[in-house]
């Protein structure tokens, strides 16, 4: 599912630009904030009775490898975010493999 909130662009649109295929929630900030959503993105994964066992906001900042760019402080969230994706991922992929055991 894709949460939009705080966004005046068209998300409907933004979506369909790019090929996903989330289900969409307009207006959604009461769910980010149940659901701890800070910033963006969020990323959590649950289990089949609506637990979630994986939030990217858990991952404690100092467990993200220092970024060696010299001007990484100026860099746009969004820049910043793609930086920090595959590291996102892995954990995203070490939770997946629990619930499938």
């Amino acid at each position: 599912m894709a949460l939009n909130f705080r966004d005046d662009d068209d998300p409907a649109a933004y979506l369909a630009e790019r090929g996903y295929d989330f289900r969409l929630i307009l207006h959604s900030e009461e769910v980010a904030k149940s659901w701890g959503v800070k910033g963006t993105p969020g990323l959590f994964l649950a289990d089949q009775s609506g637990r979630v066992v994986f939030s990217r906001g858990a991952i404690p900042k100092a467990a993200y490898h220092a970024d060696p760019t010299e001007n990484y402080d100026k860099l746009k969230h969004y820049q910043k975010a793609a930086r920090q994706a595959p590291y996102w991922a892995a954990k995203l992929r070490i939770a997946i493999d629990q619930l499938l055991q």
